[in-house]
C-alpha cells in the first residue's frame, strides 16, 4: 500500500511538474508482470488509481524478462507522448540509466533505486525499519509460543533484498533481549533465511517457506514475490 500511495504522489507530482491539466504516463513492469499480488500488481494500482482521480491516461508495458527493459523504455520515450515514464523495480536501473541518458528531456522515475540522473525521480524506502518491526514481533511471538525459529524467505539477491534481510535480523535480536528483560526467561529462538533467486516463481517461494515451517518456524516473512 505504502509504495502504491508514493507512486500516486510522484504521478501527480510529474505532471504538474510538466505544466499540464492532463497527462499521459508510461509504467515499465518488471519481470512477473501483472497478477504477481505483489510489486508490479502495486506499482499498476497506485498509476491506475492517479488515472482514475486525476484524468491521466496510462499505458503499462510488460516484461517479460530483463532484456525487455531497456527496449520498453526506449519505445516509450521515442514517442514522445509520455510526460513521465516509472519503472517499477531495482532491476530497472541500469537501463534506465541508459534510457536518462539517451532521453533527456524525458521524465522519468524509478521505485527502490538511485539512479544519479536529472530526468530521473529516485524514490526509495527504509525497508530495513519496517523489517525490524516484523523481525521483532516474529521472535517475541515464537518465544511466547515455544517456536523454535522465525523466517524469512527472500528473493534475488540484491541491496535491497539485503536491507530487508538486516533489518530482519536486527528486529530478532532485539524482540528476544526485550523478552528477557521483561519475562526474566532467555528464550533460544533462531533464525532461518534463505533467497530463492527469484522474483516469480511462486512453487520455489512456496517449497521455501514450507520447509521452514516444517523446521519450527513460526511464521515465514515473504520478501520473494508473489
Amino acid at each position: 500500500m505504502k509504495k502504491a500511495l508514493v507512486l500516486l504522489m510522484v504521478l501527480v507530482l510529474g505532471v504538474s511538474l510538466a505544466g499540464l491539466a492532463s497527462g499521459k504516463v508510461g509504467v515499465v513492469l518488471d519481470v512477473g508482470g501483472r497478477g504477481d499480488l505483489s510489486f508490479n500488481d502495486m506499482g499498476f494500482k497506485g498509476t491506475d488509481q492517479a488515472a482514475a482521480d486525476f484524468g491521466l491516461e496510462m499505458d503499462v508495458a510488460q516484461s517479460s524478462t530483463a532484456a525487455d527493459y531497456l527496449p520498453n523504455l526506449r519505445n516509450m520515450a521515442r514517442s514522445g507522448n509520455y510526460d513521465l515514464i516509472l519503472c517499477v523495480g531495482f532491476l530497472l536501473g541500469d537501463a534506465l540509466t541508459a534510457a536518462a541518458e539517451e532521453f533527456p528531456d524525458q521524465k522519468f522515475a524509478i521505485i527502490d533505486s538511485v539512479v544519479d540522473a536529472p530526468n530521473v525521480m529516485s524514490i526509495v524506502f527504509r525497508e530495513n525499519e519496517q523489517s525490524a518491526l516484523i523481525g521483532a514481533l516474529a521472535a517475541m511471538t515464537a518465544a511466547e509460543k515455544g517456536y523454535k525459529y522465525a523466517g524469512i524467505v527472500l528473493g534475488i539477491e540484491i541491496p535491497v533484498l539485503y536491507h530487508f534481510e538486516a533489518g530482519f535480523r536486527f528486529g530478532m535480536d532485539w524482540g528476544l533481549k526485550k523478552y528477557a528483560e521483561v519475562t526474566g526467561n532467555t528464550p533460544d529462538v533462531g533464525l532461518l533465511y534463505t533467497y530463492t533467486g527469484t522474483f516469480s516463481d511462486i512453487a520455489q517461494g512456496k517449497a521455501a517457506t514450507e520447509a521452514m515451517l516444517a523446521q519450527g518456524a513460526v511464521g515465514v516473512y515473504n520478501v520473494a514475490g508473489p
